[in-house]
Order: C-alpha cells, then structure tokens, then sequence
C-alpha cells in the first residue's frame, strides 16, 4: 500500500489538455494523495471549483488574448509571429513556477508535450517524474499505416522527425529550451531527437485506448497504454434545460462541435454555417456546440436547429443521430463511447493521424477543412446515416472501451511508481 504521497500534475493548452489532468488528479485525490495541478491562471476555477490545489505557470495569457493564444496551437508554421515569441521567450517564467510548484512533492506529472520546461524540471531536481500523452501521434509510430510494411513506415517516420525538425516553430523553442538548459548546466539535446527527450524515461502513460492505437516495439520501453481516462465527476457534466428541453422535443439530432481549439480556426464560422445547410439538406434537428459565440452563423437559426456555447460531450453524444468533430483526442474518446458514428473534420498536428484511425475503426468517414461545403457534407451524412456498417461498428467499439479503466489503470501505474525505493535516471541510482 502506498503512503500519501504529494503529486504535482502539469498541463498545458486547451480543455483536452487539462482535463485528463483533473480526473487523475480527483482519483488520486480519493485514494488520500495531495495533488496540485500547475496550469495556466486561466484554468484556476474550474481547478478549485472540484477541489483541487492550484498553482500559476507563466505566462499569464490576458483574457483579451485567450482566442488568439488558441489558435496558435492551430498554427505550426507560426503566422503569428508575436504570439511564439511570447510562448517561447517566457519558459524560464514556466520553468521557475514549475520548480516552485514540485518543492516538497514525491512526483510530477507532465500531459501532453506542451509543458516543454517538465524534463528541465525533472533534471535539475531529481524529482521522480511520469509523463503522459493522450495521442498516440506523438509518440513514433505508423500515423497512417502508409503500407503494410513495418520497417517502411519506419523509416517514413524518420524521414518525418528528420523534416519536422526544420519546421519553423519547432526551430525557435528548441533555440529557447537550449538556452535554458545551458543557463540550467544541463546537457543538451539534439533538434530532431527534441520531441523524444519530453518523455519521462521512468515511465510513460499512454492515455488512450488499444482500440486506437495498440503498443508497438518502437513506443518508449517502459510505455503503459492505460485506455481513455473517462469520469463523470467534473462538475460540469450536466446538460442546460434549454438543451435538455430541445433533445427531448424531437428526433436525435446531428451534433457539430470543433472541440476545445479548432472553434478558433480562421473558418470555424464557416464550418457552422455550411452545418446548418447540410442539415436542413437531410431534413435533421442539430446541435451546434460553438463554443465561442462568433462563430454563431449571422442568420437566424431555422427551426429544429439550437447553438449553445458549451455541453459535456458525455450527455450529449449518447442523444445523438451522428457526430460532426475535428478528431480531438479527447472529443473522440467520448464519440467513441457514445457508440454514434462521425464525421471527422481535421485540422492540425494529431487531428489527421486520430481521424485516418477512426476511418481504419470502421466508424466514421472524413472531410478536410477545405471540402467542408454543405452539399458536400450532406452526402457524406447521408451515407453514414444510411449505410449501417457504421452504426455496427460504432457500438462494436463502444461495447470494446466500455470495460476499459484507464483512470483507475493510470492511477494504479502512479502508485506502483511512487512505491519504488529506488530509480535510475539518467543512470544515477536514488
């Protein structure tokens, strides 16, 4: 049985970010932990709203700027400029909070890459530390099965690493973490090996389901996969009356959502509008999750059709007749769960890879952003609303991860971690 031990989860960038980091953390919460969760002033209520310790990383984003700091994750060739710089010139601020954060902590817990300053962090204090990832994108992999050839996609792969590298967002952080870690008197790292030095090499959690992505012999050696970290606990997850009053008053609906970050994308209004379209085309009732009220269409709504700002995609999915969304991981996960057939609409970095792995499921077909065009999408629509291979699948899937306990599995990996007298890392035993 493992003591009480203080564990210190960090996030960084949107809800599909913070979230998983909640759930673990309420988990190990109730199994008697003190945790903290270090993330952006913005998410501060929704932390302390469930009862979690919160702790401030810089930099702190003014609210005037919260779309725009969005939509850069969205833009990997930096168009905007100003918004990078700020990102990447303000890590020793991340770093600094960070360090101040695990001070007396027995573990941290980075999600996602997005935290770039956690290795440092891990390093410089010798603190034991996991890293998580909820897409199997981020670790090398096969993204799209390019041929049936392992050692081939293999080497696409590097190909790959070896190009990104080059990207010029990828160039600027690495120009910033290596100044950093020279100023820290750590070793350097190499710019293509860069994304693989984010993670832990004690332990790696994949939080994401076999059903996506099974472990393959080029995953980091010490890899879990966990299955997807679903919880009802958050205390959001309730439906409005007003959506509660419109989806009892009809046929299930046809869901749009673009998640969490993709509702910040230069056409997201577009993609709302030409939804509405496509679903009068069909002749369904739709729910548009916008998310951001700019991308309200600037008509009035017709009949049968309701745009709200927010609804938990675990109440709403399972009402629904398809699901519209931009393969979020997390989005997905819950799409998934519902047993609803999708309509993927990609846009960056993971988006295509989990999109492309839902179409190999059986569960949903893809349009690009560009294609979004209502007769467009009304055709697709109307083949996975009358072609019933996909509903079958879909409820195959979903009868798959129903059994799945990635929150418990993750927690359990912590705890075994955190019950270890002794570690190696970076071949100094402690």
């Amino acid at each position: 049985m493992t003591s009480h031990k203080r564990v210190v989860l960090t996030a960084f960038g949107t809800l599909g970010d913070l979230y998983p980091a909640m759930i673990i953390a309420l988990e190990l919460q109730n199994r008697g932990h003190h945790v903290v969760i270090a993330t952006t002033e913005g998410y501060r209520s929704k932390v302390e709203e469930i009862g979690i310790s919160f702790h401030a990383l810089r930099p702190k984003i003014p609210p005037s700027m919260g779309a725009e700091w969005t939509s850069l994750l969205l833009d990997p060739f930096i168009h905007d400029q100003g918004l990078m710089d700020l990102f990447c010139s303000t890590q020793k601020q991340t770093y600094d909070d960070l360090i101040k954060a695990v001070q007396g902590a027995d573990l941290l817990v980075s999600i996602n890459c997005t935290v770039v300053v956690a290795p440092l962090v891990a390093q410089k204090t010798k603190i034991r530390w996991i890293s998580c990832i909820a897409d199997p994108f981020y670790i090398a992999e096969d993204y799209l099965g390019i041929t049936p050839f392992a050692w081939v996609n293999l080497a696409f792969i590097e190909l790959m690493t070896f190009f990104v590298s080059f990207v010029a967002s990828v160039q600027l952080i690495h120009k910033h973490i290596s100044q950093l870690r020279a100023e820290l008197g750590l070793l350097p790292v190499k710019r293509h090996t860069f994304f693989s030095d984010l993670f832990s090499p004690e332990l790696v959690l994949a939080l994401y389901s076999p059903v996506i992505a099974k472990r393959r012999s080029n995953y980091p050696a010490n890899t879990q996969i966990t299955g997807f970290t679903f919880d009802r606990q958050l205390p959001d997850q309730q439906l409005s009356p007003t959506l509660l009053e419109f989806l009892d008053s009809g046929s299930p609906p046809i869901v749009f959502t673009l998640g969490s970050s993709a509702v910040y994308a230069v056409d997201a209004e577009k993609f709302y509008t030409q939804s509405v379209i496509a679903a009068q085309k069909l002749g369904y009732r739709a729910v548009l999750l916008v998310n951001n009220t700019q991308n309200l269409p600037s008509k009035p709504l017709p009949k049968g059709i309701i745009a709200v700002n927010y609804a938990p995609h675990s109440e709403i999915f399972p009402r629904a007749a398809l699901i519209v969304h931009q393969s979020g991981m997390g989005t997905t996960a819950q799409a998934l769960l519902a047993g609803i057939p999708m309509l993927l609409v990609p846009y960056e970095y993971e988006q295509p890879d989990t999109a492309a792995r839902l179409v190999r499921l059986g569960v949903g077909r893809i349009l690009k952003p560009q294609q979004y065009h209502a007769d467009r999408v009304a055709i697709e629509l109307n083949k996975l609303l009358t072609q019933p291979q996909y509903k079958v699948k879909a409820l195959e899937v979903r009868n798959r991860i129903q059994s799945e306990k990635g929150v418990r599995n993750a927690c359990d990996a912590i705890e075994k971690h955190l019950s270890l007298n002794c570690l190696t890392v970076e071949g100094t035993t402690r």
